[in-house]
């Protein structure tokens, strides 16, 4: 079905681009598909809301994902990451995925996971207001960010705007956005275990992450 999808919007793209001025994306990635159908329409404008950041919040998470439930978001890694680490380490992990049909296997794993360890490790706040993911951000000491794959990663530009480190995907969108970005195979949940365990231990501490991009949302 997505295949179906995909295939229509590149038919949708190439027949009906000459309507338009301007084709705007998010990332060189997607900046460089686009320019194989209209090289000089294409224009790189990434854009996001600006944060009013919370000072002074009680850091009540070690991680936090913000995400929803979908498949490439890769979250059963990242809970295989979790329970590897639980014998050594007090921690918890803070998701935003909603209690539906849909996102059913998820949240019984997620019950299954806190029921054997006999406290909370797994928080989950479900569907939330964009000031509740503010607060999720402030109130962690950094994001896990293992997802397969993202147009932009907007997650990754909340948290370092909200003063917290990521730890993402080794994948391009970790390095498109971030300056010192600290990642791991997102298909290996002993590598995700081992670079969480790292930033248990302070391996990061000195490392200051920074955006590489700019906000072109008045330009847009």
């Amino acid at each position: 079905k997505k295949n179906i999808k995909y295939f229509f919007y590149y038919i949708w793209l190439k027949y009906f681009i000459r309507n338009v001025d301007v084709i705007a994306c998010q990332t060189n990635n997607i900046y460089n598909a686009l320019k194989k159908i209209r090289p000089n329409k294409v224009l790189i404008l990434p854009f996001f809301e600006k944060i009013e950041v919370i000072k002074e919040v009680n850091k009540k998470h070690v991680f936090c994902y913000v995400s929803s439930g979908e498949k490439h978001k890769n979250l059963p890694n990242l809970f295989k990451a979790i329970k590897q680490l639980l014998n050594k380490y007090d921690l918890n992990l803070a998701v935003t995925i909603e209690d539906c049909e849909f996102n059913k296997v998820l949240i019984n794993e997620i019950n299954k996971i806190n029921e054997n360890a006999n406290k909370s490790v797994i928080v989950n706040y479900g569907l939330v207001s964009k000031e509740k993911i503010i607060e999720i951000y402030s109130s962690s000491k950094a994001l896990v960010f293992p997802s397969l794959f993202e147009s932009l990663g907007l997650p990754l530009i909340e948290a370092n705007m909200c003063g917290i480190q990521v730890l993402s995907s080794d994948l391009s969108y970790s390095h498109e956005l971030l300056n010192f970005p600290i990642v791991f195979n997102p298909n290996e949940p002993k590598d995700i275990a081992k670079t969480l365990e790292n930033f248990i231990n302070g391996r990061f501490k000195d490392i200051k992450q920074s955006l590489k991009i700019d906000n072109k949302l008045d330009e847009l």
